[in-house]
């Protein structure tokens, strides 16, 4: 330790009374040179009691100081006196919701809002033009100041543009999937628009019939069309989109002479093929552990049902669990299902 960290390890602390860091006056009392001589002053500007080790004024009126400073240094950078009148209201309104000390910390982070309202429109436009400039994304990013807008009853917010627009995002999010154009999605695209420009479907329906269609294209990385197998594969996994794919295979046998159909049947046979499988597979992993937690147990009870009798129970109960006559079975809906004596001593 060098000479001066000594030196100010031993005669320097927080003063007790004004609690800055300073040489201490009075080692007894561990005040600083102007607590010790007077403990409390009267700031200048707002008439209050202070500390007299604040200084000459106090940390209100300090930070309030450095506030209108920001706002003046912050209104330089916009040109229109419109937009610099509303920085200011929209300071003083931060200042009364959330105090001096945040409205002089975050102040700043708002200048981005006011600096595109001063350059596009030179002046705080009204709500559809906000929300088509910002977007609602773009518009919740800026919460505070569209907070402020509502509470001065500068703008009314229109909830269907305001809808349609978030809509629109959830559109280009389903496009930014696709690593290039693919001319099938594009041109199903503008039949959706078309309808939707006749009024017969709404934007969420342009989007609910886009999202299956392009996740489809997105996860086997085509770039043509679909084939049966891979419309087959991505409806076993996907099955609740069924009716929301239709849309997409009709166009894609009207517009490009496609031979594409949806085999229900076909479907419900390969998602029962891999849930045998996977049952299997299951079966053997959780009867080759040495300990199944309660979790583990009664999925092993799960997939013994399924295996044995086709049975599914997603979340089987212990309670369920009977012997009768020392035979384990389990009770499901009025009906009582063989358990095998090993699985239950597994299980119990």
């Amino acid at each position: 330790m060098n000479r001066l960290q000594c030196y100010r390890r031993h005669t320097f602390a927080t003063c007790k009374n004004c609690h800055r860091y300073r040489k201490v006056h009075n080692q007894e009392k561990q005040l600083c040179k102007k607590c010790d001589e007077q403990l409390v002053s009267t700031c200048p500007k707002c008439k209050s009691e202070m500390p007299s080790g604040y200084g000459n004024v106090c940390p209100d009126c300090a930070r309030r100081s450095l506030l209108f400073n920001m706002i003046r240094l912050n209104g330089h950078i916009l040109h229109n006196k419109a937009v610099k009148n509303a920085y200011k209201t929209f300071i003083f309104w931060y200042m009364r919701k959330c105090g001096i000390s945040v409205a002089l910390h975050k102040g700043a982070d708002f200048m981005r809002f006011f600096i595109d309202c001063d350059e596009i429109w030179q002046k705080i436009p009204d709500y559809a033009e906000l929300v088509s400039h910002f977007k609602p994304n773009g518009l919740r990013a800026n919460l505070t100041v569209l907070r402020w807008l509502l509470d001065t009853n500068q703008i009314i917010v229109d909830e269907v543009l305001k809808d349609d627009l978030a809509e629109l995002e959830r559109i280009q999010a389903l496009f930014n999937k696709l690593k290039e154009s693919v001319p099938c999605i594009a041109s199903y695209y503008q039949k959706l628009q078309r309808r939707c420009g006749e009024g017969k479907v709404s934007i969420k329906s342009v989007r609910l019939a886009l999202q299956p269609a392009i996740d489809l294209i997105s996860v086997n990385n085509i770039t043509d069309y679909p084939t049966q197998d891979q419309l087959n594969q991505y409806l076993v996994e996907k099955s609740g989109q069924t009716a929301a794919i239709t849309g997409f295979i009709n166009h894609l046998k009207s517009e490009y002479h496609r031979v594409l159909e949806i085999d229900y049947k076909l479907i419900q046979q390969i998602k029962t093929k891999q849930l045998k499988k996977h049952c299997s597979q299951r079966l053997v992993e959780l009867y080759k552990q040495v300990y199944l937690t309660q979790r583990e147990r009664m999925e092993l009870v799960s997939v013994v049902l399924y295996s044995l009798y086709g049975t599914t129970i997603k979340m089987p109960t212990q309670e369920n669990i009977i012997k009768i006559d020392k035979v384990t079975y389990y009770c499901y809906e009025n009906r009582n299902y063989f358990l095998p004596e090993e699985i239950y001593k597994r299980v119990v």
